[in-house]
């Protein structure tokens, strides 16, 4: 339990560090290279995915020892940040298959544990949009539809 608990708290780490970043390097990109990450990035994940679904179950990739958990699970969460800061979404697509392949907690854990990743880096990743001035343009408008 105590292992699951860092491994949660290493990949919210990760993740909330690098939502700060992803806006920064999103505003810095050129439209063109913008439209061609995003289709690289939809093309992987298109890939990972397919590859989960025909590989058959194995046990966790990462070593047992605490610490190697540790560094996977930030490391995990700093790819997984990049990514949804980059795609603009949740990472949940991401979350819960790394918590079952990598570190080998059942689906109902890692389902459980996407949320309370998710919701901490998406209101950092808000935040850190806000501060690029990125709803600029939507000030002093009353409806969602602005």
């Amino acid at each position: 339990m105590l292992t699951q608990v860092w491994i949660l708290v290493s990949i919210t780490t990760g993740r909330v560090s690098v939502a700060l970043l992803g806006p920064r390097l999103l505003y810095r990109l050129r439209d063109v290279s913008i439209r061609r990450l995003l289709v690289d990035l939809l093309v992987l994940l298109g890939l990972l995915m397919t590859v989960e679904v025909i590989l058959p179950a194995f046990r966790s990739s990462v070593p047992a020892a605490l610490g190697w958990r540790v560094l996977g699970a930030a490391a995990s969460g700093l790819g997984i940040g990049l990514v949804a800061s980059l795609l603009g979404v949740a990472g949940g697509e991401l979350i819960a298959p790394t918590l079952v392949v990598l570190f080998g907690l059942d689906m109902e854990t890692a389902g459980t544990a996407s949320p309370s990743i998710s919701v901490p880096t998406g209101l950092v990743g808000l935040w850190a949009y806000l501060r690029l001035g990125a709803f600029r343009d939507r000030e002093g408008c009353e409806s969602l539809s602005c």
